[in-house]
């Protein structure tokens, strides 16, 4: 694994932990309306990870051309953006900015 792909594993699992906690479902009887309310709000936040995973998919694929890497970073690097963003914004945790990784 480059350096690259290792800072995609670390951002997806990031994003796919911060879903799972945000739904509190479990935690308390849960009516139908609560639930659906729930995956209403997660809605976006699962469709950017979804995106994030395709394009993951594809720059880790055997295809690397130049064209194919930069359409799928791009697309990538706009999903886990709008991902944080969101997650800011509705849920009003972090920032709203994809988490800086110094580790690698």
């Amino acid at each position: 694994m480059n350096k690259a792909e290792k800072l995609r594993a670390y951002e997806l699992n990031d994003m796919a932990s911060n879903i799972v906690p945000l739904s509190g479902l479990g935690s308390r009887t849960q009516t139908t309306i609560d639930i659906g309310k729930s995956w209403i709000e997660h809605a976006p936040l699962l469709q950017h990870l979804k995106t994030a995973l395709d394009a993951n998919v594809w720059l880790c694929g055997n295809d690397k051309s130049e064209d194919t890497v930069e359409f799928y970073g791009e697309r990538y690097n706009t999903s886990v953006n709008e991902f944080y963003e969101y997650l800011g914004e509705v849920f009003d945790l972090g920032n709203g900015k994809r988490p800086v990784v110094d580790w690698l």
